[in-house]
């Protein structure tokens, strides 16, 4: 099996699968860079697809299935394992779309807080234009999604609110 068995999992949209054979791959040969890139490209497929299914039910006005939620948390944690490669498009991309859900999200600023601000590159703190489109940061989505934790989770620590007003 090679990086480019994983990519094709991926692709195929079978996250977990790539993510078990890039796990399986790197124990092999821990410093293999593109199996790396593989598989935290396969860790933001999978949470995606639970952050997807989370927008839904929000946006038909139900709550957050917290069955998802601990889906979300459990691959976050998978993902917190693998050695840090910081800052990381992959990273990135999971932070964007995991600050979506801030508030129904528990552990959002847990999360945050071991990304770091080392975590986030120069183009997350930057506008990006797409045509017609400008998108904010990053980093601006996050501090967003923090302050809306903080006032959905009235029982948030003072580090907690610290971290959101960073």
């Amino acid at each position: 099996m090679t990086w480019a068995d994983v990519q094709a999992l991926r692709k195929s949209g079978k996250f977990q699968q790539a993510i078990d054979l890039g796990l399986q791959e790197l124990d092999e040969a821990p410093d293999d860079f593109k199996v790396r890139t593989q598989l935290d490209w396969a860790f933001y497929g999978l949470i995606k697809n639970h952050l997807s299914s989370v927008v839904a039910k929000l946006k038909a006005g139900q709550p957050a299935p917290s069955g998802v939620v601990n889906q979300i948390h459990q691959a976050l944690r998978g993902f917190a394992k693998q050695p840090k490669r910081r800052p990381d498009n992959a990273l990135s991309n999971i932070l964007r779309e995991l600050s979506r859900i801030a508030p129904h999200f528990p552990f959002f600023p847990g999360f945050v807080r071991w990304v770091g601000i080392d975590g986030l590159g120069a183009e997350d703190w930057q506008y990006n234009q797409l045509d017609e489109n400008r998108f904010p940061p990053i980093a601006l989505g996050i501090a967003r999604g923090l302050a809306k934790w903080v006032k959905a989770f009235p029982e948030a620590t003072q580090d907690d609110i610290e971290l959101a007003l960073q």
